[in-house]
């Protein structure tokens, strides 16, 4: 009980060192439901894979974002296809996007 309160004391009196902080988990659980056949079909194709049920729809997600992003930078390769081309040097490239980004920037400071 002694070497207890000492410990205490010794703690509240060093200042030296900071108090760990509460982290993020690393990972979060989430609970869903699924239909009866469904859930038969997501425990086949992630055995057929050799994954756990959390591999299996850890990956699904991946495959999602990864199609976002190809659809994403598809979009922005038409739309650049679809603009006049212009002969630009270094030097117009530096001021366009300076200038794009000056007017993010009051757009942002206009929401304030």
């Amino acid at each position: 009980m002694a070497a207890t309160k000492a410990r205490q004391a010794a703690r509240a009196k060093d200042t030296s060192k900071p108090r760990a902080q509460a982290r993020k988990p690393a990972r979060r659980v989430f609970s869903i439901s699924f239909p009866q056949e469904m859930a038969e079909r997501v425990e086949k194709d992630a055995k057929a894979e050799n994954q756990t049920i959390s591999e299996y729809f850890r990956e699904v997600v991946r495959q999602r974002n990864r199609q976002s992003f190809e659809a994403a930078l598809e979009k922005s390769f038409r739309y650049g296809d679809s603009l006049p081309k212009v002969a630009a040097t270094e030097e117009d490239v530096e001021r366009w996007v300076d200038e794009v980004r000056q007017e993010m920037y009051e757009a942002r400071r206009a929401k304030k």
